[in-house]
């Protein structure tokens, strides 16, 4: 197994056959190079292209929640609680891989404050898992990051 260096210059493409190298020597049982070869992936990793990335997704998740808030009261109905569940997911993944990154920050605070303000108990009742490392309820505001980083309302869109 003399060939476990991840490729600089192979883009996605050196990186997706770096894992997928390392997937086969964690089947060999080759526990030692598949981890230095994950962290070399994960190293060579363009986090702030990844944060974006989970950035962008969340704020294209979110403004259908958005949309939904502010048709309510002619539509009769805030969105559940659970739905705000991928935008918070991308906006803690976008913090994970950057952890100093204020437009992440504000995003989840958004998304903490419109799914605590402005989703449908009822609705969010029916989706709750009993299971409470899924339960919206307990996932979102259960992080630290500042919530008071965003000061705009349901009314804003997500940029």
């Amino acid at each position: 197994m003399a060939d476990k260096k991840v490729s600089s210059s192979g883009g996605d493409g050196g990186a997706a056959a770096a894992v997928d190298r390392a997937a086969s020597l964690l089947e060999a049982k080759d526990h030692e190079a598949a981890a230095s070869l994950a962290d070399e992936v994960l190293d060579n990793a363009n986090r702030s292209v990844l944060a974006q990335a989970a950035l962008i997704r969340g704020k294209a998740l979110l403004q259908p929640l958005v949309a939904q808030i502010k048709d309510s009261e002619s539509e009769g109905g805030y969105p559940a609680k659970e739905a705000f569940r991928p935008a918070w997911q991308d906006a803690m993944l976008a913090l994970s891989l950057e952890p100093d990154n204020a437009e992440a920050q504000a995003q989840l605070a958004k998304v903490n404050r419109l799914a605590e303000n402005f989703s449908n108990p009822d609705a969010s009742a029916a989706a709750t898992s009993t299971d409470s490392s899924t339960d919206i309820s307990s996932s979102i505001g259960s992080t630290s990051a500042t919530t008071d980083t965003a000061t705009d309302t349901a009314t804003d869109t997500a940029t």
